[in-house]
């Protein structure tokens, strides 16, 4: 599996402690996410393995959101980030606009959790 040496998301970037530790899991149950590609790794300037925030939210929404809502939220959150509009939104999604704003206030509220 090849890492990329800059990462493309604008998003903090995670030491496979931090996310360990952010999502209460060991280091290597991350691992395996990231042998599964459920999490995609990259080595920063210094040679250390760190995934973006964002992507580890999305890994942390599949896991602690109900099925399918947790995937799509994450989707909307991933979507926002990367700074698409409320109609790309909506379409990805399959969501009304209401229920787009709620799914990213769901989020974030969620993210907020994790943070704690």
């Amino acid at each position: 599996m090849g890492r990329r040496a800059i990462h493309p998301e604008k998003t903090k970037r995670l030491t496979r402690r931090e996310v360990a530790a952010k999502l209460c899991v060991g280091e290597s149950t991350v691992r395996d996410w990231e042998k599964r590609g459920d999490l995609t790794p990259f080595t920063d300037t210094n040679g250390v393995t760190r995934y973006g925030e964002a992507e580890v939210l999305r890994v942390a929404a599949r896991r602690k959101g109900p099925g399918r809502d947790g995937e799509i939220a994450a989707l909307a959150f991933s979507m926002f980030e990367a700074r698409a509009t409320m109609a790309a939104v909506v379409i990805a999604t399959a969501r009304t606009p209401a229920q787009v704003i709620k799914l990213y206030q769901d989020w974030k509220k969620m993210s907020a959790e994790i943070d704690t």
